[in-house]
């Protein structure tokens, strides 16, 4: 079964859609960490039988708890790939925003070699314009090199480049195979020795992002992190943006004219034209609510160990849980095991082996170890 995980804040509506939308195009259960998301929202996720819901906050994460929102992100998609290491049944787990649906062609995924650790999802982003007349339908692909220079002559991007056509992120999201030692980041992979992967790619794992594809999202997302005070969570070239949207937000204005502004802010920096990009062929139709994926149905017990699992979580030691420690948070689920009795089951094998390769067994890291040896050899007269 593939398991998305996701750090969510967002409205009920926004969040019942993320839901029904990715289970549709070829998940089968999503780990969803909230974040003051309100209780509309969280209701949502507790009654549906297909997520398990993790509420976060300052007291859930613990002294060591980061305000950069990225790092937070990649701890939480890293201590849901070891949480669902004992449960066989779970054999891929991808890492989707909130705005984000995976668009997973199942056949592709059964047919990956073993030897695979990890795939890419291409990314597709939601052309922004004011309005919508119903659903977003229309999303602009990577170009190559001759596409962008059409685009830049017509006046439409600032430069020949996917990240001045892209608002969001360019470089896709990724999945890894469970049960070895990969550690999952925001848009990358690491294998344990610290390289990174390169990730397995086909026309049929792919990505949709809603990137503020609308005026009111773009008011609503930008607002959002404007109040955040975090620096993190967007590109250099958006700080002025964000600045932009502070300032308006604190200034003595009236709500209609500090909506006026808001609005011309996005016909500055976000609204496109969709009328000639659609013209010269360059966007995808893709419908997200026509999904045909029935998702599996992991048995209940293993379901109710796994929201113990991460409900044990709360306050435990997250240094582990990132790209470049050697443990690779299989610390983190030996102590999570021990707090409930969950047996590890087909986890015990990769548990071993990263506790032997981190030293965490009691000998001595053999990364580590070669590293000394050749500075010894090399300091030897």
């Amino acid at each position: 079964m593939i398991v998305a995980v996701s750090t969510v804040k967002d409205t009920a509506a926004n969040v019942e859609r993320f839901v029904a939308r990715n289970l549709g195009h070829g998940v089968d259960h999503l780990v969803v960490f909230t974040e003051q998301t309100g209780a509309d929202a969280e209701a949502v996720l507790d009654a549906h039988p297909a997520v398990t819901h993790v509420p976060t906050g300052r007291g859930w994460w613990g002294a060591d708890r980061s305000d950069d929102l990225n790092v937070r992100q990649r701890q939480a998609a890293n201590l849901a790939r070891v949480a669902l290491a004992p449960f066989g049944w779970a054999e891929w787990l991808v890492h989707v925003d909130g705005d984000e649906v995976a668009l997973l062609d199942r056949d592709v995924v059964a047919g990956l070699p073993d030897d695979v650790r990890t795939f890419k999802l291409e990314p597709l982003e939601a052309v922004s314009r004011a309005t919508w007349p119903g659903e977003v339908t229309h999303y602009k692909r990577l170009l190559d090199d001759g596409e962008l220079n059409l685009l830049t002559v017509l006046g439409l991007i600032g430069e020949p480049s996917n990240k001045a056509y892209f608002h969001g992120h360019v470089r896709g999201k990724r999945g890894v195979r469970l049960r070895t030692d990969v550690r999952i980041g925001l848009h990358t992979v690491k294998a344990g020795n610290g390289r990174f992967l390169k990730g397995h790619t086909d026309p049929g794992l792919r990505m949709l992002h809603l990137d503020a594809a609308t005026v009111e999202e773009f008011i609503r997302k930008w607002s959002t992190l404007a109040g955040s005070g975090s620096r993190a969570v967007y590109r250099k070239t958006w700080i002025p943006v964000v600045r932009a949207l502070r300032t308006l937000s604190t200034m003595d204005l009236p709500d209609e004219t500090r909506e006026r502004y808001l609005r011309r802010l996005y016909d500055l920096t976000t609204a496109e034209d969709l009328e000639t990009l659609d013209d010269l062929g360059l966007l995808e139709h893709v419908d997200p609510d026509a999904g045909t994926h029935r998702p599996e149905t992991p048995p209940s017990d293993d379901l109710g160990a796994l929201a113990a699992l991460l409900d044990a979580a709360a306050g435990c030691d997250h240094e582990s849980l990132t790209l470049d420690h050697p443990a690779g948070g299989y610390d983190v689920l030996q102590t999570l095991l021990e707090r409930t009795g969950v047996p590890a089951g087909p986890a015990e094998r990769v548990m071993r082996t990263v506790a032997r390769t981190a030293g965490t067994d009691g000998s001595a890291p053999r990364r580590a170890a070669g590293r000394r040896l050749g500075a010894r050899r090399q300091q030897a007269p």
